[in-house]
């Protein structure tokens, strides 16, 4: 069982008679927890747990009186924020990554806008650019995912520690991140594109 947190490896526990053990190392009353499996409320079953108590030793205090879901929940509050506070921090990330490809693709499109001018004085039509600024958005988007790709499996090690239940690979992480990663540069580059697409020839071509 995991004795000392929900996060530790389960080991192996063995239980013995209180009267074999009644102090603990530093020889003051040890703290006992008693566990009761019952049905209905805790408001119900907490006074005749507190009445059999009484009856056996009068000078037990009884204090904490939770549900075994409240033990859970506490044991998962630190876990819980570290990974609400992770999960902040990626949608920032996210949303800088798409302003970053966004900006990036339109610096592209508006270097080449001669470029574009040129191609569509020669024939290219409204789609041949929108797949030329996308191909491009897609090349960098690829890369960049790649590497942050690698570098998170690099980092799974440290995450497993702060966040529970995370595994060394996690394949609906590594699947479902880049995939999403992928759908917000193709969303970020499209309007750059479309914009290249209606460039007007003769205005790109007076262009230096």
């Amino acid at each position: 069982m995991r004795h000392n947190a929900a996060t530790e490896e389960p080991r192996t526990e063995m239980y013995h008679p209180h009267a074999q053990y009644p102090l603990s190392v530093g020889f003051a009353p040890q703290a006992m927890t008693l566990v009761v499996k019952g049905r209905g409320s805790i408001d119900a079953l907490a006074q005749p747990i507190r009445e059999q108590i009484r009856a056996l030793d009068s000078s037990v205090p009884v204090s904490d009186v939770r549900t075994m879901d409240n033990v859970v929940a506490g044991a998962f509050s630190q876990p819980r924020f570290t990974t609400w506070l992770l999960g902040v921090f990626a949608v920032v990330a996210l949303s800088l990554a798409a302003i970053g490809v966004f900006g990036v693709v339109s610096n592209s499109v508006a270097q080449r806008t001669h470029e574009i001018g040129v191609r569509l004085a020669l024939g290219a039509g409204w789609s041949d650019v929108m797949r030329l600024v996308l191909t491009d958005a897609a090349l960098l988007a690829v890369t960049g995912i790649t590497v942050g790709v690698i570098a998170a499996a690099g980092l799974t090690r440290l995450l497993q520690t702060l966040v529970y239940g995370v595994g060394t690979l996690d394949p609906v992480t590594f699947i479902v991140v880049p995939a999403l990663l992928t759908v917000v540069a193709f969303v970020a580059s499209y309007l750059p594109a479309r914009r290249a697409a209606r460039v007007d020839p003769q205005h790109a071509l007076r262009m230096e």
